[in-house]
């Protein structure tokens, strides 16, 4: 099954227009609900997407999700879902450009190798790199926590595509001066690990990401709620011209910062996942939503057999 993600416009006019030429696509009670039921069941839940699955196209079996530009737009540079912005960090083929989206594409991109250079060691490998930059948007998955998806999906995506991931990344990987790779050496990326350094990464991540992680040191590092506020208050300022990045130095000096992040991205994927499926299964209706469970279960069954 081939996945799709259209993004447009306006939801209320591409739901009228599709619910003429496709009825088929959704199931009866929204197809007698109506476009503005639909586009609101879109908007207002889960991660702004509506998904049709199981859709045959001359012969060929696809999902087709549906998402406001700007919705896709504020995820990619954002982070406050990460639920296509995830997406969107694997290799992808975009069958119609748009300005906007492809620099906020790209934007997502580097803010997820950042986010991979701080949970990866002083040394590490080309695979290690992009299972870690795959893996970003599973990490509270409630699919794979409970086991309704493939648990070696990660390393199928990486396996599969390598080639295409190194197409992908390369050129931002090529244009950090913290990074040098040796690709012919096990542990071919080293990267500079000083706290300066990664406080600058820090200061630059997603601001969903950086407000949530801020948060957490807040408490760990006992910063005080005026201390915190001050600091915040600047990060406009902080981000464009200060040198002095105390707080974030802090922050990429802990040994536990790996750990901090990973439960960061868990706060934020966890809940809208956790609606995104919850509303594709009623949006899909019960007999393509339970065709879909099992094909996702059927996976995850054949990746713990391969274990």
């Amino acid at each position: 099954m081939i996945d799709f993600i259209f993004g447009i416009s306006h939801a209320h006019t591409w739901h009228t227009i599709n619910l003429q030429q496709h009825p088929h696509h959704y199931p009866p009670l929204l197809r007698s609900l109506g476009p503005r039921a639909i586009s609101k069941c879109q908007e207002n839940f889960g991660a702004g997407v509506y998904f049709h699955p199981f859709i045959t196209v001359n012969g060929i079996l696809i999902k087709y999700g549906v998402v406001n530009l700007e919705t896709l737009r504020r995820d990619l540079v954002g982070w406050n879902t990460l639920y296509l912005a995830g997406r969107m960090q694997k290799p992808v083929m975009v069958l119609q450009d748009n300005a906007v989206i492809r620099d906020a594409g790209r934007a997502n991109l580097v803010s997820a190798l950042r986010t991979a250079l701080l949970l990866l060691p002083g040394r590490f490998t080309e695979w290690e790199l992009y299972a870690t930059l795959a893996g970003l948007s599973y990490m509270g998955d409630p699919r794979m926590v409970v086991g309704g998806d493939d648990p070696g999906k990660v390393e199928s995506i990486v396996g599969g595509q390598i080639g295409a991931f190194r197409e992908l990344y390369g050129g931002l990987i090529g244009g950090l001066e913290n990074v040098s790779l040796n690709l012919g050496c096990v542990g071919g990326i080293e990267q500079d690990m000083d706290p300066v350094v990664r406080g600058d990464m820090v200061r630059l991540l997603p601001e969903s990401l950086r407000t949530r992680l801020y948060w957490r040191y807040e408490a760990k590092l006992s910063v005080s709620p005026g201390r915190f506020d001050r600091i915040w208050g600047e990060m406009g300022k902080c981000v464009r011209h200060s040198e002095d990045g105390l707080f974030e130095r802090r922050i990429a000096g802990d040994g536990g910062l790996g750990s901090e992040i990973r439960k960061t991205i868990e706060e934020t994927v966890r809940w809208p996942s956790f609606t995104q499926s919850v509303k594709s299964a009623v949006t899909a209706g019960v007999s393509r939503s339970w065709r879909y469970a099992m094909e996702k279960r059927r996976k995850a069954a054949l990746g713990r057999s391969r274990d």
